[in-house]
């Protein structure tokens, strides 16, 4: 016989019924917000294969909810994830402790787009499942790409904003320079007045109205003469009278710029341009700026500098040494020498062009020689100038003294007498000067009149310019004989003679002299 069936207990029935309906209530609930959720969900067993997924999930790759039911997790990024690596990850999985990272997934169409992805582990009825939130972050990235661009964007402007301050302060720590430049020009300037050119000779009248007609234009003057003519005195005196002479007169001697530093010291450098360049450096073009520019000894520059120097004479344009951006100057040229130009042509070691650049007006000056006239006025003023300036008592000087220093050559011109007349000063200690001791012997001896000759009148003594020579190579051999060779400094021959050490050295190289000699 078959059991007979037992009804169970209306009350039991309705009981279950609503157990059964309070769990379709629920899973149609949780369902809900599975589908729901702002994040894409994947579920998938040990293995990787995806056994659910959301509506979000198949509409952020464009496969259908049975597409990816037949899928594995690692298909959703085929060109990075392999099933070994996501089975590497599953397994170090930890019940609560989910990981998170960054990836891509790649869409049914074969596009890509970044995600983020919280991965953790659960237990259902024994069966361990992952669950994968994922979540696009394409708008995350590209707003983190225009702040990048952003930052970019603004580090570049405050770098552009950095160096626009640099050469701001650059431009004022260079006008500064400038002006304390210019300060201390003027403040030599107005020691040195038009009144420092004395004498009323025809030859120097002539050199005079020479500057008149030239200064108030703006051509370049090349002032040829001797050494110790007062070659500067006749740039300040242009300048004085020139448009520019509220702007500064800078003047550079072109011998004493060593070849190496030629560059620097005629157009500056920025920090770094050479081993000591600790910081910029203004050159003395720029510090001429709107005035005028006195190059002395202009034909000691060596022949593969002077093109540089041309071009500034032409353009108006230069670049500091080691930078890379180009200048503009007003400045006018006042050159002087006391070589003959026209030879270091022919000797290939002057070039012609910058020779036409520079002499566009040319003045000679004449040597003291060919203007005695004025000795008499130059004695007197280098007297009243060196007894205020060495605080020496007032000292007396005969005809006869005139006389004698209008009958001596002065090789050195108006410089050589200016020595000649400072230390007789300082000897003379108040009385008569006394020239014994500061022309040389064999000088003073030519010009002192003889006893016999003292109460007649005395002529006066002519020498060939070739005689003046050879007695001026002997005293020099002599005086380098005396100070042992030395040239330079206290107790050398320079000091002994009363000129320069480059006139000395001058001198000796045209008159073939060796300290050896």
């Amino acid at each position: 016989m078959k059991p007979i069936p037992t009804k169970k207990p209306p009350r039991e029935m309705a009981t279950l019924r609503q157990a059964q309906k309070a769990l379709r209530e629920s899973e149609a609930r949780y369902r809900e917000l599975f589908e729901r959720a702002g994040d894409a969900i994947f579920v998938s067993d040990a293995d990787g294969k995806i056994v659910e997924v959301n509506r979000l999930g198949c509409a952020s790759l464009g496969y259908t909810r049975e597409e990816l039911l037949q899928m594995f997790v690692w298909q959703l990024n085929p060109k990075k994830w392999s099933p070994e690596k996501v089975r590497a990850v599953i397994q170090k999985l930890k019940p609560g402790q989910p990981e998170t990272f960054e990836s891509e997934h790649q869409r049914k169409d074969g596009t890509r787009f970044p995600v983020e992805i919280r991965v953790g582990n659960f237990e259902v009825n024994g069966r361990r499942l992952n669950l994968d939130l994922v979540r696009d972050i394409t708008e995350r990235k590209r707003a983190a790409q225009a702040l990048r661009e952003a930052n970019k964007v603004l580090e570049q402007r405050v770098a552009e904003r950095t160096a626009e301050l640099k050469r701001a302060l650059e431009e004022i720590e260079g006008l500064h320079a400038q002006l304390e430049m210019e300060n201390r020009y003027l403040r030599e300037e107005v020691k040195m007045t038009f009144g420092d050119i004395v004498g009323e000779s025809p030859a120097l009248r002539k050199v005079l109205q020479q500057i008149e007609i030239v200064a108030p234009t703006e051509a370049s003057v090349l002032i040829l003469g001797e050494t110790g003519t007062g070659k500067e005195l006749l740039a300040r005196a242009i300048h004085e009278r020139s448009m520019r002479r509220e702007r500064p007169l800078i003047k550079v001697n072109c011998s004493a710029v060593p070849r190496e530093l030629f560059e620097s010291e005629f157009f500056g450098h920025v920090k770094g341009a050479f081993t000591g360049a600790l910081k910029d450096r203004l050159g003395r073009f720029q510090m001429a700026d709107g005035g005028t520019f006195f190059l002395d000894e202009i034909g000691e520059i060596p022949l593969e500098l002077q093109s540089k120097l041309l071009r500034i004479l032409q353009e108006g344009q230069f670049e500091r040494l080691g930078d890379d951006r180009t200048r503009q100057v007003d400045v006018r040229i006042i050159a002087a020498t006391n070589r003959n130009l026209q030879q270091e042509i022919e000797a290939a070691r002057f070039r012609q062009d910058l020779y036409y650049r520079l002499s566009v007006f040319p003045i000679t000056v004449p040597p003291l020689r060919e203007r005695s006239e004025d000795i008499p006025m130059l004695t007197q003023h280098f007297i009243e100038r060196t007894c205020a300036r060495l605080n020496c008592p007032p000292v007396r000087i005969t005809a006869t003294q005139v006389q004698q220093l209008q009958r001596y050559h002065w090789p050195g011109n108006i410089r050589e007498l200016q020595n000649v007349i400072e230390r007789a000063v300082i000897l003379a200690r108040g009385g008569v000067l006394q020239f014994d001791h500061v022309l040389p012997s064999h000088l003073t001896t030519m010009t002192r009149p003889r006893a016999a000759e003292k109460n007649s009148p005395t002529p006066a003594v002519i020498i060939r310019e070739e005689k003046w020579r050879e007695r001026e190579r002997e005293n020099i051999i002599a005086a380098l004989k005396q100070t042992d060779g030395k040239i330079y400094g206290a107790g050398g021959a320079a000091e002994l003679l009363g000129i320069k050490p480059t006139t000395l050295a001058y001198r000796m190289k045209a008159l073939s002299i060796q300290k050896c000699d």
